[in-house]
């Protein structure tokens, strides 16, 4: 198994009831319901936060950090690297630099906007844009989902992916820069913790792709530390020094923003996995070829939908707009020049190639996996094609691979099955009946 795939989020098996709402819900078929409990194929598993999106039982459970100071001592110097998500969660407007204030106090030595990483990215995907290097369309990385799933389903697009670095890792570089150079201390003693809303991203810092390490050391969910920093924020002061990211930056997290920022000459944006899967479809049919380029989120709603969220997303995403029209409409033109020189010295771009990671084959062995295909056709006959999910897998298809593995049984289905019982029960029937008359005439009467 590769390493890099391991998924962050598990299941309780007392909460789980086995309804199968994950398992029609995921864009991968990475998950099964055996014996009444949901369990993830690793393999395909691209941590999109569907499943706990979808799980009416919240039996499905994210995997992140706790905000325990044991961990923020490791560290000689820790900093929180804040989503912008997490100022539209409170019902109300606050401002960012209270926000931030009181992010801080909970134990950090220091705070960084992620949104500071957009606006970097948004300049040098805008001179990236302009140089007409990349093939049309260039599709958005910031969203680590997307970059799994392009891997797993489409993997003709991945020469399509921007080779730029999402904002959270660029903002992470820069702050463990900055401090590493102000408190004179290595780069390693200091300790960066991402306050997220993302599953998806809390996977990518733990098994990165497309960089050998992450500039990040931990993920807290926003939904963790909510309730903290609910009770600080009407006594926290607004340090505005905290918050310096232009309100385009800020506005990255919410569906459409990336290229509302952007504003490249033609572009299509999707957001929800069902019509992000609609999308690269026709993108892998090259019918966007004219299109200069794509954002995709895996959330409705971008970001603010996001599985580790409090707020609804519609009302974060009122507030977000809000927030925008408050702060700086552009960064100034000594931070354009700044990020502009990084971008032409390759400082944004991703240090590993990104490979294709395909469906789980049936066999690794081809001759092998070519007889097993005949043997899925011919199990798929006698499934009822009906793609129903009640025998645990997504669809029929999905049911024969897994038997032709050896992994599953043919009465796991429950018309199969059914139909086995009645089968059966006739059977018995006759042979009652058979018995009977032999009893009645005590002879076998004559065939």
């Amino acid at each position: 198994m590769n390493r890099n795939y391991l998924f962050s989020n598990t299941v309780d098996a007392q909460k789980c009831k086995g309804c199968t709402n994950c398992v029609k819900n995921c864009p991968t078929e990475a998950i099964r319901v055996k014996k009444g409990t949901a369990t993830t194929i690793e393999e395909r598993c691209i941590n999109c936060g569907n499943c706990i999106r979808t799980c009416p039982y919240h039996a499905k459970i994210a995997i992140t950090d706790p905000l325990d100071l044991e961990r923020l001592r490791e560290f000689k110097y820790t900093v929180a690297l804040c989503s912008s998500v997490l100022y539209s969660q409170f019902h109300r407007l606050i401002p960012p630099g209270i926000i931030l204030n009181a992010v801080k106090s909970l134990g950090f030595d220091d705070v960084y906007q992620e949104a500071v990483g957009a606006d970097a990215v948004s300049v040098a995907t805008w001179e990236l844009l302009n140089s007409k290097e990349n093939k049309k369309p260039i599709i958005s990385t910031s969203c680590p989902a997307i970059i799994k799933l392009i891997q797993v389903r489409f993997p003709t697009l991945l020469e399509n992916l921007s080779p730029l670095l999402p904002p959270v890792e660029i903002a992470a570089k820069l702050v463990r820069e900055k401090i590493s150079k102000k408190q004179n201390l290595p780069p390693d003693e200091i300790g960066i913790f991402l306050i997220t809303p993302c599953v998806a991203k809390a996977s990518a810092i733990k098994h990165p792709v497309g960089i050998t390490k992450s500039n990040i050391d931990g993920a807290i969910s926003v939904i963790r530390l909510y309730n903290q920093i609910h009770s600080l924020v009407s006594t926290t002061p607004d340090d505005k020094s905290l918050a310096s990211a232009s309100g385009p930056a800020v506005g990255w997290v919410r569906s459409g923003g990336e290229t509302a920022a952007l504003n490249p000459p033609n572009y299509v944006v999707a957001d929800g996995m069902s019509n992000v899967l609609k999308l690269l479809e026709e993108a892998d049919m090259r019918h966007f070829d004219d299109v200069d380029y794509i954002e995709c989120h895996s959330c409705h709603g971008g970001c603010l939908g996001g599985p580790l969220t409090i707020e609804n997303s519609f009302v974060a995403r009122i507030l977000n707009r809000k927030l925008v029209r408050t702060l700086p409409a552009a960064i100034t033109e000594k931070e354009k020049t700044f990020y502009k020189k990084h971008y032409l010295e390759g400082y944004f771009y991703f240090d590993k190639e990104i490979k294709a990671h395909p469906m789980m084959p049936l066999d690794h062995d081809i001759a092998k996996a070519i007889q097993l295909v005949s043997k899925v056709d011919e199990i798929l006959k006698d499934l009822p094609g009906l793609d129903c999910a009640s025998c645990g897998c997504p669809s029929c298809r999905a049911l024969a691979e897994d038997i032709a593995r050896g992994s599953a049984a043919l009465t796991d289905c429950i018309f199969v099955l059914l139909r086995t019982i009645r089968d059966s029960a006739q059977e018995t029937m006759s042979l009652i009946q058979k018995d009977h008359r032999i009893s009645k005439n005590g002879k076998e009467p004559n065939k």
